[in-house]
């Protein structure tokens, strides 16, 4: 071999290698030859001839199903039968698929599975195979579709059993299966817990024996199992008769199902590393594998940790100590010591001081003669307690120990809200605060004080049903009594029940006595701060006026010749003691540019009428759009407005917390504009009397106007600024996320930036507008340059041209894009393929490739579906009304699609992508 190059040989190699280990990938494919289903493999060599009714395939678990003369049965890959056809249907059931993977222990409780074995469900035999395509049995038995999830007594199922999985007989017995399917115990028992993957717990009567395997290793002598770890050791109770007495012993296994130790006392264990036995006389301390580290003679222990830092608590004759995990120790037992795990720290008193350690055992504060001390940390503070005859009374001190709070307090605890306390003594309950050293509420014993969460407000309540209701500062809200309060909540807090009589509504009192003669479609009661109850009661849902609103008196309380639309009714619970009404006149009129107003519930008016329109209204606030001015002013709920600014254009949040409590305003900068629009005199045009020529002329009239300058900024939820009018650019916040995108103008170039709430800039770039693809993305963005969009890096790159009027993430990190009729498709490389000029198009990932839905103006036709390699290489093309990744419900193999050719299904046909052909016979 003269010629022999070793390189060439080489790249030969392994270039064959690689191509022999892509091929590895086995897959099934359902083909359909006339009326009748054949099933071939990847490289189209045919596993079943076309013999079956109807087919399932699932790739993932390797397992096929196939209907022949009315009934399914169930194969492997390679063409073996696991199940004769027995399945009259193939059905589903609640949450549970035909073919499922199995999961650990057969439990349900875990998401894990690594065994191979896939359970068969007959939903209507009510019965469940399980089978291994990978390790075949002879026969497979059924099972009941229960799942069966062990022992009572047990709370966790380890994660490394992985060869052993419940199975629940149709007659409630239990066996254990290995990952094959094979029943592992002879006999079906009562009650099972799976260990390990090689030891039982079997229950027969009242007791559990031990089994490895099939074998039973004890008597049945065991209570319950208490405790199993992932290392495969375990923990058992049994009944043990000493000369007195019987007592509970707890017995320590190891996966081999010998007995380390045992105890009459609870093995006490931290995570899944150590364990400590405690004895009559003494401890000793395991690694959770049963390695033995040391034994003390004199102490009982148990495990404690400080942040990442374990340690033992040593007590002997009520007192305690510490220890380190070698034995040494580091304070003797005649101490009590307190774990204040939030702060990662302890207390421990003993000879008359208290000293606070950290989670290294550091000495980092030391009080003499008091009895208790709690830190809070957030204020470098500590609760101390000093011993006051019989009991303790509790102050404050700094870490200088300067008294904050005078030690006078029979209880103090920290709120863990703002700077406050709760205190208590033996005539008060109060909250103190700690910065301004004053009680904010302070009430008898005999009322319970609590702060609720995010310290919103605090709630009293006193022994005999009353209650309190305090802001933060103290200044009392509301007081009444449960019971009254209890009966509202039945009855309604109104002066007036609202009760249903078919299918409308009256007003009764508490005497269930009807106050009104009339009836209504619908009664909305309101109550303000002031307790007043307003009924707006409608009667029409057409003909305006359509309600009338009364008061407690069932006096009309609107201004004459004003009333409450009905469709506008809900808006008034937002703000309770206001209305907002419209003139009956220009309601019956349907007028387009109605007068409007917002009265009070006497009547009387906190923004006097105008033409115009509410285009918003929350909670402290109303958005108001005035015509004859052509602004737009927001007021408060007393009608005062809340910025000296009109605006002319609004944008908000759906919900209730206007996009991050953000409202986008803005004003048009541009005087010439405003003339033109003037200029077109819209005000005097009734759209109603317009001709469909007349509308289209003034469409292009408006058009021509373009897009004036605006400027913008920010208000919060109550109308207030929080970022004032200084950017040529915005978009709001997204109910989603802190950040949105604006832009400035510096020196005659424009500037977009991503910012925050708080108006705090992340990024900056040169460019006319600047979007996030995703608000957790920060590798790239979609930047505009002159009225065309492209994709840059966060320092300005350009990764495409700045080419398209749009751009879309498709998914992961490849996109589409358009330029008028133009249709683009870019990968994560940032190639762009130019998929010419269509009506429309519709993109996706479907089964490892992209595919382009090419869509023809006339929609009658059918559709192109094209399909391209990660890099943008054609694949080929199909005809239809759609595609599919599934086939029957199941999944195909990766490059493998159904192509759906009409409505009726008659001439389906699955398509290989990368082979670019029908997969037919």
């Amino acid at each position: 071999m003269k010629n022999f190059n070793p390189v060439l040989f080489i790249l030969f190699f392994f270039s064959t290698s690689l191509l022999v280990n892509g091929q590895k990938s086995e897959w099934r494919i359902p083909l359909k030859v006339g009326a009748q289903f054949a099933v071939i493999d990847e490289n189209e060599k045919e596993i079943f001839p076309a013999e079956y009714d109807d087919i399932r395939v699932y790739n993932d678990q390797k397992i096929l199903l196939l209907s022949k003369n009315g009934l399914w049965g169930v194969y492997s890959f390679s063409g073996q039968k696991l199940l004769d056809h027995v399945m009259a249907k193939v059905g589903s059931g609640y949450g549970q698929a035909i073919v499922e993977q199995v999961k650990i222990a057969n439990s349900g409780l875990s998401s894990k599975s690594n065994s191979g074995l896939t359970a068969i469900n007959d939903f209507h035999a009510n019965v469940k195979y399980y089978v291994n395509p990978n390790k075949l049995l002879p026969s497979y038995k059924p099972y009941s579709n229960q799942l069966y999830r062990g022992s009572e007594n047990v709370y966790t199922i380890p994660e490394s059993i992985n060869n052993a999985f419940y199975v629940l007989n149709r007659d409630r017995t239990v066996n254990v299966i290995d990952s094959t399917g094979k029943e592992i115990l002879p006999y079906a028992k009562k009650d099972i817990q799976i260990i390990n993957n090689q030891v039982f717990a079997a229950k027969e009567n009242e007791n559990f024996a031990l089994f490895q395997r099939d074998k039973q290793v004890s008597p049945y002598e065991y209570l319950s199992v208490v405790k199993t770890y992932n290392n495969g050791n375990f923990i058992v109770t049994k009944n043990v008769k000493t000369p007195n007495i019987i007592k509970k012993f707890y017995y320590f296994f190891n996966k081999e199902c010998m007995v380390i130790d045992s105890s009459e006392h609870y093995p006490d264990s931290y995570e899944e590393k150590y364990i400590i036995m405690n004895h009559e006389k003494g401890f000793v301390l395991y690694t959770s594998d049963g390695k033995k580290i040391f034994n003390n003679q004199e102490y009982k222990g148990s495990l404690f940790n400080l942040g990442s830092q374990i340690y033992i608590t040593t007590s002997q004759n009520y007192k305690k100590g510490i220890m380190t995990l070698s034995g040494e120790e580091i304070i003797k037992p005649h101490c009590e010591i307190t774990n204040h795990y939030g702060a990662k720290m302890i207390s421990v008193w003993c000879d008359e001081k208290v000293i606070i350690r950290d989670s290294l055992m550091n000495e980092i504060f030391t009080i003499e003669n008091a009895e208790d001390c709690t830190p809070i940390v957030s204020k470098q503070l500590y609760i101390i307690g000093f011993k006051d005859q019989w009991r303790r009374k509790y102050g404050v001190v700094d870490e200088n120990k300067n008294v904050i709070i005078e030690p006078k307090w029979t209880s103090i605890t920290w709120a863990n809200c703002n700077d406050l306390l709760y205190m208590e003594n033996d005539s008060i309950r109060a909250i103190g605060s700690l910065d301004k050293r004053n009680l904010v509420v302070s009430l008898p014993k005999e009322w319970r004080l609590t702060i609720y969460p995010n310290c919103t407000y605090i709630t009293a309540n006193h022994n005999e049903g009353l209650f309190k209701t305090y802001d933060m500062q103290g200044k009392e809200l509301m007081s009444g009594n449960q019971k009254e309060s209890i009966e509202n909540q039945k009855y309604g807090p109104h002066k007036y029940k609202i009760v249903g009589e078919s299918k409308s509504y009256v007003l009764e009192d508490k005497n269930k006595v009807r106050v009104l003669n009339e009836t209504f479609q619908e009664i909305l009661a309101i109550k303000d701060g002031n307790n007043e109850s307003i009924y707006i009661c409608q009667f029409s849902q057409k003909n305006h006026p359509t309600t009338k609103t009364l008061n407690n008196d069932l006096k009309v309380i609107t201004p004459p010749g004003y009333s409450v639309p009905a469709s506008w009714q809900h808006y008034n619970k937002n703000n309770p003691g206001t209305l907002i009404v419209v003139n009956d006149a220009d309601g019956t009129a349907k007028s387009y540019t109605p007068r409007i107003g917002i009265c009070d519930f006497k009547g009387q008016w906190l923004v006097k009428p105008f033409k115009g329109a509410v285009k918003h209204v929350e909670n402290g606030v109303f958005v108001l759009k005035d015509y004859d001015q052509r602004k737009l002013r927001i007021v408060d709920p007393s009608g005062n407005r809340t910025s000296n600014e009109d605006f002319d254009d609004v944008e908000m949040g759906g919900g209730s917390d206007f996009f991050q409590n953000r409202m986008l305003v803005s004003k048009i900068m541009d005087p010439d504009f405003i003339k033109k629009l003037k200029a077109l005199n819209l005000d005097n045009i009734d759209p109603k009397t317009l001709t469909e020529e007349q509308t289209d002329v003034l469409m292009e009239k408006i058009k021509t106007l373009g897009k004036p300058k605006m400027i913008y900024g920010y208000l919060n939820s109550k109308g207030k600024e929080v970022l004032p009018l200084q950017y040529v650019a915005a978009k709001p916040f997204p109910m989603q996320g802190i950040k949105t995108q604006v832009a400035i103008e510096r020196k005659g170039k424009t500037y977009s930036q991503i910012i925050d709430t708080s108006g705090r800039v992340f990024l900056e770039l040169e460019l006319d507008e600047l979007e996030s693809f995703d608000q957790k993305d920060t590798t790239m963005y979609k930047g505009n340059k002159d009225g065309l969009w492209g994709i840059v890096t966060p320092k300005g790159a350009s990764l495409t041209p700045f080419q398209f009027d749009e751009i879309y993430r498709l998914g992961g990190d490849s996109f589409y894009a358009s330029q008028g009729e133009s249709r683009y498709l870019i990968n994560s490389e940032f190639k762009v393929l130019d998929l010419g000029k269509w009506y429309n198009v519709r993109h996706s990932y479907t089964n490892g490739f992209f595919n382009v839905k090419f869509i023809n103006k006339d929609l009658k036709s059918p559709y192109t579906f094209t399909f391209y390699s990660d890099d943008l290489n054609t694949l080929g093309s199909v005809v239809g009304v759609d595609i599919s990744d599934s086939f029957n419900g199941s999944k195909l193999p990766k490059g493998y699609v159904m192509v759906k050719t009409d409505f009726q299904n008659k001439s389906d046909y699955i398509y290989d992508i990368v082979r670019q052909k029908k997969v037919q016979r």
